[in-house]
């Protein structure tokens, strides 16, 4: 859960209580302060929009008294490192005041603006051009001024302040209360490495037991280096020299996954139609330590319940529940945690092809499926009922989905009618989930175009798109205006990420080529790499087709290797994202691959990673999902 979302969880709790409690007086008293709350409940967008707000209104004491007070609630408390991001975004807020001044022909504010800040500003070097701009007739027309009236330093302001801001509101430390589920998921998270290493252990054989015998309740110890390359050894001799009667590993356990027991109303097939075992003890080694293991394969098991050729699976926003889709539009959802189990099948019309899919993000619970007819599914998991949302009749495929974080609305991009002269062109669409109807377009400049791909950020105001045009656009969902933009691959982008922090941007296209971009400086890519994330023109594959996944470090990509034929052994392997120093600033390097999983019947055309039990997940057209699970070893 985000602190936003827990944060107004607890608040509509803490008022259950009071009003359980009968401490009506508290309850208004309590009311009144969210109210007059000048955090806004720590939602950036609000944050940002009052600072415009005061800005544009010509506000400056407002301004400046909003300004002061972030600062001295968290801004002073930020690491010194940080002190000149927050002057510079000062110095940019206090200029864009200026410019609305001049944009509002007000003079008199202008001066009152430089008559009321004269003792700060008359020492700064940075402000000494400006102390002329009243006494210039066209201002955004002069060398010095003009870029600050253009629309692109506003966006890119606009954004930077979204981001820091974002940034500093996740690394406040949360009271006792909001922690309490952070706490609960790092204690999930020790409680599977603790099963991992006894899997491992298990696995190795009787001999090394003695080494895995640390208590559920006792605190996270991790081993020394020594002893994980002792680890590692172990299982690669254990794996050259095989018992007859050896057992796969256990696989990894999970509370969360038994919470959904009983939810699903679908007959559950017999296990063994769709588990297939393949007990692993294979190591890795990284490219920069030779000798030293980067992840251990414990375990993998396949999902065969596929009748035909899988061409997309997607992993639950918490985690629980995987959703795979075949060539026959049949969708499967089912468990993996602690073993594999079906939980709801939905098959759609055969002759209406799914080409996209996407989760709700506040739970387990809404499947939502483009179709190629331009309709959208939105499937029930947990009563296995399903419901139409008609978008347009000018849709044709809808290619890709997006669900916001606070499932308040669903953006979908879809393809429009061929048209020679405009070969790419598509619509993106925002959808109202609560009344099931279409609130508008988004318009994307020059022209409308295809969109392949969707992601919010973490809190719903910003979306990320990859284009048929090979640009890459962020929108802003309060304004729905594109307010960045860039060209990012020759040829159509099929493949967009945000990274878990944030910072930086994925992007994989059809030109074979993988880049990392730098959220602050987007007009040249960190990285480069080559990349075969390829939608396979020989088989029915989704367009937006997830041939890459990130780990929850940022520091590993798991990516599809497709073949060059259908009749060629499909594969996916892991790859390690270094940093390094590049013209002075920090970059990143494609060290290479560090681990190879084991090929598949067909072409591996999705991969997905759930960075918590490390479990990585590959669809293939040969009917099979494979759920490998790794245990990182350095």
């Amino acid at each position: 859960m985000s602190t936003l979302r827990a944060i107004s969880a607890l608040d509509e709790a803490v008022k259950e209580y009071l009003l359980f409690r009968g401490f009506t007086q508290t309850l208004r008293s309590l009311e009144a302060d969210i109210k007059a709350d000048k955090d806004r409940g720590f939602q950036v967008d609000k944050i940002v929009g009052h600072l415009f707000s005061c800005a544009q209104g010509l506000d400056l004491e407002g301004l400046l008294s909003f300004w002061r007070h972030l600062d001295n609630r968290f801004f002073s408390r930020l690491d010194h490192a940080f002190l000149h991001s927050v002057r510079k975004l000062e110095l940019c807020l206090l200029r864009y005041y200026v410019v609305c001044t001049i944009q509002a022909n007000r003079s008199e504010k202008l001066r009152e603006f430089f008559e009321s800040l004269a003792h700060e500003l008359q020492g700064n070097a940075e402000w000494q051009p400006w102390f002329m701009l009243p006494f210039i007739k066209n201002p955004e027309s002069h060398a010095t001024f003009e870029i600050y009236f253009q629309r692109r330093w506003l966006d890119t302001f606009n954004f930077s302040l979204h981001n820091f801001l974002s940034t500093v509101f996740q690394s406040i430390p949360l009271p006792v209360l909001l922690s309490f589920d952070v706490e609960q998921s790092r204690l999930r998270a020790m409680q599977g490495e603790i099963d991992l290493l006894r899997s491992a252990a298990e696995a190795i054989g009787p001999g090394a037991t003695s080494t895995m015998t640390t208590p559920l309740s006792a605190p996270h110890t991790p081993l020394a280096p020594g002893r994980m390359g002792e680890l590692g050894r172990l299982a690669s001799s254990a794996d050259a020299t095989p018992a007859a009667n050896d057992d796969p590993p256990t696989p990894l356990g999970n509370t969360v996954a038994q919470e959904l027991a009983g939810q699903g109303k679908t007959t559950t097939l017999p296990q063994q139609q769709y588990l297939s075992r393949q007990g692993s003890k294979r190591s890795s080694t990284g490219p920069d330590t030779p000798g030293r293991e980067t992840f251990i394969v414990l375990s993998q098991e396949e999902f065969t319940g596929h009748g035909s050729g899988v061409q997309c699976c997607r992993l639950s926003s918490r985690a629980n529940l995987v959703a795979s889709c075949d060539g026959d539009s049949c969708i499967k959802v089912w468990t993996f945690n602690p073993s594999i189990a079906v939980r709801a099948t939905f098959v759609c019309d055969p002759s209406d092809k799914i080409t996209s899919l996407c989760w709700e993000q506040q739970a387990d619970r809404l499947l939502f499926l483009g179709l190629a007819s331009g309709k959208v599914v939105r499937f029930d998991v947990s009563t296995s009922t399903a419901s139409d949302i008609a978008l347009s009749d000018a849709c044709e495929s809808v290619l890709a989905l997006a669900c916001s974080p606070d499932g308040a609305v669903l953006v979908a991009g879809t393809g429009v009618s061929e048209d020679p002269d405009r070969p790419h062109a598509g619509m993106l669409l925002v959808v109202c989930l609560k009344t099931n109807t279409v609130l508008g377009e988004v318009p994307m400049e020059p022209h409308p175009v295809r969109t392949n791909s969707l992601q919010f950020n973490h809190n719903g105001t910003l979306l990320l798109t990859g284009c048929a045009d090979g640009w890459i656009r962020v929108i802003d969902v309060a304004s729905r205006a594109v307010i960045m933009d860039w060209q990012g691959h020759e040829g159509e982008v099929v493949e967009t990420k945000f990274s878990r922090d944030e910072t930086t941007v994925l992007t994989a296209g059809v030109d074979g080529k993988l880049f990392r971009w730098n959220a602050h400086q987007l007009s040249q890519p960190m990285e480069e790499n080559d990349c075969s994330i390829v939608v396979p023109q020989y088989a029915h594959a989704m367009p937006l087709s997830c041939g890459f996944a990130i780990d929850g470090d940022d520091e590993f990509v798991l990516r599809s290797l497709l073949p060059d034929t259908p009749q060629e052994p499909g594969n996916a392997a892991v790859f390690q994202l270094q940093s390094s120093a590049k013209d002075g600033a920090p970059s990143l390097t494609y060290s290479g691959q560090v681990l190879a999983l084991d090929p598949h019947g067909g072409a591996v055309v999705s991969v997905d990673w759930d960075p918590v039990t490390c479990t990585c997940f590959t669809a293939s057209l040969d009917g099979t999902v494979r759920v490998t699970k790794l245990f990182r070893v350095t």
